[in-house]
């Protein structure tokens, strides 16, 4: 479904991390940033915009703590739309702009992080760890773009049982908005929903705009003026997302998107050649990566534990996920299988069965428990191997491959891809496994 450009901004603070960092100047950067790019993308596919310009409502909804600042940022663009006497719509009506959906909202994430770099880093809480090594991250969190996720509502506060938390509410001093809701709750309910209500997402007035794979994602480059895009801006920027790197270049397999029509097996298999021999599994989680697999045969999922013929392996892996925990610091839970899914694919073959674990969060590629993104382990069920995975949109690792630009080799170069992040168990005792 459509959505609003959204975005999840957090960092930990206390006197030893983030002292310096002013989150009220890092939104307003960020806000800068993201106009421009909205701006260069509403010119680019709105080729028959008449010359409006694009205007933003900005909405902050704070729920800071004593340990955590925490910030919901939601942009609001629109236009004003022309006199049309015929169609009853008067000069001023404001027309919503809205992306496609939260993949392409994921996208623009991306691409902003990308774009501002070290700017957006703050310090990570390392505590518990044992390491006195100083890690960062970025501000913007960007687990937020995944399939089924909540974002929580204003008014409301998170759910813990350790202590009462922050409630979010409106930021009234630095939210910028032509007409503001008023002091009503459910007024600014409407107005700061990620998803508009049908009325919305389904109106003739509303333009959607899709955020290109890949654009902006590489490196700073030219957009142009904060109220406009000079026609130099804008060439340079065009050629920039479309020309290719000759060094090196970001590559990415074909996936499938709305405006796409599905590819031929010879394609995709070409769009993995030297990535992965196993999409399913290596291709980042979420509707840019693994989700997008256009060869997908079945797929289920569902709580607990596993239908036969599956649960000898839940049991199996609920054993591994009691080793996990004894191996983190938060002490002993509950340990078990929340929940399972089944993905069979071909191009090429590959069926695999995904358990989340319950009481555990330890990841091996972070070397510490997540705070929030969930663990689980996948069996490969074609060749009876198992891995550690995580749903945390950072766990990835960058895949360099070289691609000759003909048949003589004589013109090399290199490509680089993120892959998920992934730690090899043992292999499950061949009894647990389900033969056909």
């Amino acid at each position: 479904r459509p959505c609003r450009p959204y975005f999840d901004l957090e960092y930990v603070r206390s006197e030893s991390l983030n002292a310096s960092i002013d989150g009220d100047v890092l939104t307003s950067r960020i806000v800068d940033e993201l106009k421009l790019l909205l701006k260069w993308c509403w010119q680019r596919q709105q080729a028959k915009c008449d010359g409006r310009v694009l205007e933003f409502d900005v909405i902050m909804l704070d729920s800071h703590s004593d340990s955590k600042w925490s910030r919901h940022l939601l942009i609001c663009p629109y236009v004003l739309a022309q006199a049309s006497p015929q169609e009853g719509v008067s000069y001023g009506a404001r027309r919503p702009v809205l992306l496609r959906n939260l993949l392409h909202a994921g996208r623009l994430a991306h691409a902003l992080v990308a774009r501002l770099g070290k700017e957006l880093d703050v310090q990570v809480d390392c505590s518990g760890t044992g390491s006195d090594e100083v890690k960062f991250t970025t501000i913007i969190d960007r687990g937020v773009y995944t399939k089924n996720r909540l974002f929580r509502l204003v008014g409301s506060s998170k759910m813990k049982r350790d202590a009462s938390q922050p409630i979010l509410e409106p930021n009234l001093q630095i939210t910028s908005m032509r007409d503001r809701p008023g002091a009503q709750l459910d007024a600014w309910v409407r107005r700061t929903l990620v998803v508009p209500e049908d009325l919305i997402c389904c109106s003739p007035d509303t333009c959607i705009l899709e955020w290109p794979e890949g654009a902006m994602s590489e490196e700073h480059v030219s957009v142009g003026e904060q109220n406009g895009h000079t026609q130099e801006g804008q060439a340079s920027l065009d050629q920039k997302c479309s020309s290719s790197v000759h060094t090196v270049q970001k590559v990415s397999p074909v996936v499938v998107h709305p405006s796409m029509s599905r590819p031929t097996k010879e394609q995709w298999m070409s769009s993995l050649d030297g990535i992965t021999q196993m999409p399913l599994l290596d291709l980042p989680m979420g509707g840019a990566g693994a989700a997008a697999h256009p060869f997908i045969q079945a797929s289920t999922k569902g709580h607990g534990f596993p239908p036969p013929p599956f649960e000898a392996l839940a049991e199996w892996a609920t054993e591994q996920f009691r080793s996990w925990a004894s191996s983190s610091t938060t002490g002993a839970r509950e340990v078990g299988v929340h929940s399972w899914c089944y993905v069979r694919a071909e191009c090429p073959a590959e069926q695999l069965l995904h358990l989340h674990a319950s009481g555990t969060r330890f990841c091996f590629h972070k070397q510490r428990e997540h705070r929030q993104q969930n663990v689980m382990l996948t069996v490969d069920l074609l060749r009876c191997c198992a891995w550690q995975r995580c749903w945390d949109t950072e766990c990835c690792v960058s895949a360099t491959i070289e691609r000759r630009a003909n048949a003589i080799g004589s013109e090399v170069s290199a490509a680089c891809t993120m892959l998920k992040a992934k730690h090899a168990l043992e292999r499950p005792p061949a009894v647990r496994i389900p033969w056909r």
